[in-house]
């Protein structure tokens, strides 16, 4: 894995810090636009090496942050600290210092959720939106976690929410934590059926935690692994889990609401997106990104959708040629 130039920065009302990659052109490379990539849980910035290095080369400005309770920065314990608002607040600072007005957003699985919120506050500070795996996510809606799951178990024939559960609960930060490499290797197992009936049904994330089972056969390469596993050995899985807990709790459901109802957020997509999501699979319902983006879109041609080759959660990693293209067409398409 490359080693990437990081830096450190305080932002925000609440002075959370931030470690995160940033590359800019040099004199030797062409000056094109930034893009900005959100990761998604359990991971660090680091999870898009393949598109940070790709798009770098082409000169392209990078950022991509540890976002909170993650990597390099601040973790704090009160979930209250997590809110839309504030990480918004505290994503357009690190824009800001860097000098960047305007970006490509690119957000995976709960960075797709820090994506919409950034486009939905600040919608003029995005050229497009990409997300992976994970759609767009609308404002101010109530997250019934009961009422999702039974829709999905009518669908795809099982619970498959009961990992949020778990991880919302006070019980998920010791026994991931005591249990990291069996942990990580049921989160990025390479094979959909082994995590269709071990990490997503209700108590089966917990029981493999508990046999401390560890699987090898991984998306992951083995630098990217212990990437991993050294920066959450001295992570904190209260902070890394309190996203689900915020979630659960609905507790960015009022004040967005309110914000809606007083004009200060975008509730239209009036930008290009790109979705796109990897060949179904026992846990996935077709046709989910599409159907989750294009509702929002204030034209349908602002929409374009693809699926790459091969199945799992991480097409980013799993497939980052086809990804790299797909978002490369897109920047393109809008730069040129």
């Amino acid at each position: 894995m490359p080693s990437f130039p990081r830096k450190t920065l305080a932002v925000g009302s609440a002075g959370h810090t931030y470690d995160y990659i940033c590359i800019k052109p040099t004199v030797t490379t062409p000056s094109k636009s930034a893009i900005v990539f959100f990761h998604g849980f359990p991971a660090i910035a680091d999870i898009w090496s393949r598109q940070i290095k790709y798009f770098a080369d082409l000169g392209h400005t990078v950022i991509a942050p540890d976002l909170l309770g993650f990597g390099g920065s601040s973790k704090p314990h009160a979930v209250e600290e997590y809110t839309s608002w504030t990480a918004v607040e505290d994503i357009v600072g690190i824009l800001d210092a860097e000098g960047l007005e305007k970006v490509h957003g690119v957000g995976h699985d709960a960075g797709a959720y820090f994506l919409s919120r950034l486009y939905n506050y600040h919608p003029g500070r995005l050229y497009s939106l990409t997300f992976l795996s994970v759609p767009y996510s609308a404002p101010g809606v109530h997250y019934d976690l009961d009422a999702i799951s039974a829709i999905l178990e009518k669908f795809i024939g099982f619970d498959k929410l009961g990992y949020m559960r778990f991880l919302a609960s006070s019980d998920s930060p010791r026994l991931i934590g005591d249990h990291l490499e069996s942990f990580l290797s049921i989160a990025y197992h390479e094979d959909m059926d082994v995590r269709s009936e071990h990490f997503y049904p209700p108590g089966k994330l917990q029981a493999w935690l508990k046999a401390d089972r560890v699987d090898h056969s991984l998306v992951l390469h083995d630098e990217d692994k212990e990437n991993l596993i050294g920066s959450f050995r001295k992570g904190d899985w209260v902070a890394a889990t309190n996203g689900y807990r915020l979630m659960a709790e609905n507790l960015n459901e009022e004040r967005e609401k309110a914000d809606i109802a007083d004009g200060k957020l975008a509730t239209t997509i009036k930008v290009p997106v790109l979705g796109i999501d990897s060949q179904a699979d026992k846990t996935s319902l077709s046709g989910s990104m599409q159907k989750g983006v294009s509702q929002f879109l204030d034209d349908e041609s602002l929409g374009t959708f693809v699926t790459v080759p091969s199945q799992g959660h991480y097409p980013h990693v799993v497939s980052a040629v086809e990804v790299n293209g797909a978002i490369k067409s897109l920047v393109e398409s809008i730069d040129a």
